[in-house]
């Protein structure tokens, strides 16, 4: 449980940075060349962490449980927002999330042991 929560909180993180880079650079009006995740400050640092997420999130079952929580974590979206994009109620894309969610804590707590 408890490493769930913590690649919860790195997905968190990664999704603020990624939120506050782009907001930065839409105030500054250069989206030109705009690379969000591979351009944010701090991004490069723990690697090894980046990577086991991307495996997690690659192994899930659904596409659109991964899109889903892609977009929630590391895009920073809101469920309202993820759910018109969609075409969903917020309260499938509640669900979807939940249930990958648990999916990926399986896969942890199976790798594990």
């Amino acid at each position: 449980m408890a490493l769930l929560d913590y690649y919860r909180t790195e997905l968190k993180r990664m999704a603020w940075r990624i939120h506050y880079h782009v907001k930065k650079e839409q105030n500054a009006e250069l989206l030109s060349n705009f690379e969000p995740i591979m351009a944010c400050p701090g991004f490069s640092q723990d690697s090894d962490n980046r990577l086991i997420l991307r495996q997690l999130l690659n192994s899930l079952s659904s596409e659109i449980g991964k899109e889903i929580i892609y977009q929630l974590y590391i895009l920073g979206k809101k469920e309202k927002d993820v759910a018109a994009e969609l075409q969903m109620t917020q309260q499938a894309v509640n669900r979807w999330k939940n249930k990958m969610l648990k999916e990926m804590k399986q896969k942890i707590e199976k790798s594990n042991s």
